[in-house]
């Protein structure tokens, strides 16, 4: 053999020797710390991205749950084409209510009112957290306050298409210009028709009812052909709603539910058939939707036109009123928590849902909260009061 080759064997046979147990155990340890570190900021930036979350979707449905109810505070007290002159008798009947003898309307020399006067319920009405809870709503949540709108739609359904005097057989009721609907269907919900002709003999100023042979009133004209209004073409309807806002203890309330606080609206929706035409005939059909989850309390403040009437409020009160129909604005406030705890939080914070200052007890739980609130003017109710 080459004795230069034997010479380096040694020298080979050290470099094929490889790690030696400590210095595995020094890498093995090394790529641990880097691993756990790996994980640790996972972790982190995952539960960071949860709570952004669930932040997020808190703020959305505290949003969301005071924009829906900005929006009909400001239609409240919309009747169409009537426009409160002569001023009528307000009334403050149960919201619940759906049969016609109950709901609030009369209109002088129609129909079964027997009375003389006017009477029209008001647009806005209250629950405060005390009071006993409408029997067409369930699963309220104690200590909360309750909002009820009253209005007509803002779409209106001309019945009298051809102006012929004569209802036509089909109608269009969602305003898109195409006829969807027989008019003999209306008959399953309550609707207003308002009397813009003034003449001789003089029509009641406005009928509500479900009973469609009872739309008769008409559109004003000028002078012409036809000579007189009453022959001219018949006034559109606009349908009946009544809306009630309140905080349940659930979302999904079936069963046992899920114990998410939720701001829930319950409406007055037709009913899936024609009703038998008399007035003391029930018709309509309550129904309850969500609006915003995770909402777990409701509290309102209301503005009165008075003394000086003028359309504008002149103080708040938190609902001990005495004359709804001066409710021109509305205080809302909504306490919006997450839907889920979040882990190692305690809230010791405390909330105001009121002009006093006055803040609730903390809650001492795993749950982040927030409070949403706005100052709405009922623009149909104060522009009627306006001089």
């Amino acid at each position: 053999m080459n004795p230069l080759f034997n010479n380096m064997r040694p020298c080979l046979r050290k470099r094929a020797a490889g790690f030696s147990l400590i210095e595995l155990m020094i890498a093995s340890a090394i790529g641990l710390i880097i691993l756990a570190a790996l994980t640790y900021v996972f972790l982190e930036s995952s539960a960071s991205r949860t709570e952004l979350t669930k932040s997020s979707r808190q703020i959305e449905n505290g949003r969301y749950g005071i924009e829906e109810m900005r929006r009909e505070i400001q239609l409240a007290g919309f009747y169409g084409e009537f426009s409160g002159r002569p001023v009528p008798t307000w009334t403050t009947t149960d919201p619940c209510a759906i049969t016609l003898t109950d709901m609030g309307f009369a209109s002088a020399g129609y129909g079964w009112n027997t009375s003389a006067n006017t009477l029209v319920p008001v647009g806005i009405f209250g629950y405060r957290d005390s009071d006993a809870t409408p029997s067409c709503i369930s699963n309220r949540k104690a200590n909360t306050d309750i909002l009820v709108i009253r209005r007509v739609s803002t779409t209106a359904i001309n019945i009298d298409a051809n102006n012929d005097n004569v209802a036509d057989a089909n109608v269009d009721t969602n305003g898109d210009g195409a006829t969807d609907s027989t008019y003999s269907s209306l008959g399953s919900g309550h609707y207003l028709q308002v009397s813009n002709c003034s003449d001789i003999p003089a029509e009641s100023l406005f009928v509500v009812d479900h009973d469609t042979t009872k739309f008769t009133r008409h559109k004003a004209i000028p002078a012409g052909t036809p000579s007189t209004c009453l022959s001219g073409s018949l006034s559109t309807l606009r349908r009946l709603v009544v809306q009630i806002y309140y905080i349940s203890t659930c979302n999904d309330c079936s069963g046992t539910g899920d114990g998410i606080p939720t701001l829930r609206l319950a409406e007055l929706r037709p009913a899936s058939a024609t009703c038998a035409a008399a007035a003391t005939t029930a018709c309509g059909t309550w129904v309850t939707i969500p609006i915003a989850e995770g909402i777990e309390n409701l509290q309102l403040e209301y503005g009165i036109d008075s003394p000086v009437v003028d359309g504008a409020p002149d103080t708040y009160s938190d609902g001990v009123i005495a004359d709804w129909s001066t409710v021109v604005a509305v205080k809302v406030f909504l306490l919006a928590r997450n839907t889920e705890p979040t882990f190692g939080y305690s809230n010791s914070k405390q909330y105001i849902l009121n002009s006093a200052g006055i803040a609730l007890t903390a809650f001492n739980d795993s749950y982040k909260r927030n409070v949403y609130s706005a100052s709405v003017m009922a623009t149909n109710i104060a522009g009627r009061r306006m001089p």
